[in-house]
């Protein structure tokens, strides 16, 4: 027989494991199973909790994608409030991206990209307002935002912003090359 203190640490030690994802789920299961010796309790109530935490983050990342896409091109708010409106968003996706890095790695994956969009549709919208007409200004701000996301990419291991950046200088070559 374990000593049922030194069992209740490996459990709560399995239970951060199986949280975090440092293993996969049925393990976890399989080795509180085995330590509870079939008296663990699981928790699907939880687990449900879970699971509408994530669609609700899902769904509130996605509207604030769609208004900063609305309030930038569909109103015609003040350039200061649709920039603090935008940045507000970009604030709130990276925020919901740091809460569900320990939930979902691939949804936290998805929100850095979104914030990534929206920062993209801001600072496009703002040089169209500061330099009116300027593709040399626009181009620049493309050719910077691919610097960044190559940078980011690379730094972070996140292939999904490296291809972007690799992407965008293309883009922008062909367009240097087309005009």
């Amino acid at each position: 027989m374990m000593n049922p203190e030194r069992k209740e640490i490996i459990m709560n030690e399995i239970k951060h494991w199986k949280k975090s994802k440092l293993l996969p789920e049925h393990y976890c299961d399989f080795l509180l199973t085995l330590y509870s010796e079939g008296d663990e309790q699981f928790e699907p109530e939880q687990e449900k909790a879970v699971a509408k935490f994530k669609l609700l983050s899902v769904v509130f990342v996605q509207i604030c994608l769609l208004l900063s896409v609305v309030v930038i091109y569909f109103t015609d708010f003040f350039v200061v409030m649709q920039i603090g409106i935008c940045v507000l968003f970009i604030g709130i996706t990276i925020f919901a991206a740091y809460k569900m890095a320990s939930y979902s790695v691939l949804l936290s994956h998805f929100y850095y990209l979104v914030a990534a969009i929206i920062l993209f549709l801001l600072m496009v919208y703002c040089t169209s307002i500061m330099f009116v007409n300027n593709q040399i200004a626009m181009g620049a701000v493309i050719f910077f935002t691919c610097i960044v996301w190559l940078t980011i990419g690379l730094k972070w291991k996140m292939s999904y912003f490296t291809i972007a950046g690799i992407g965008g200088f293309l883009l922008f070559a062909l367009f240097l090359t087309l005009n």
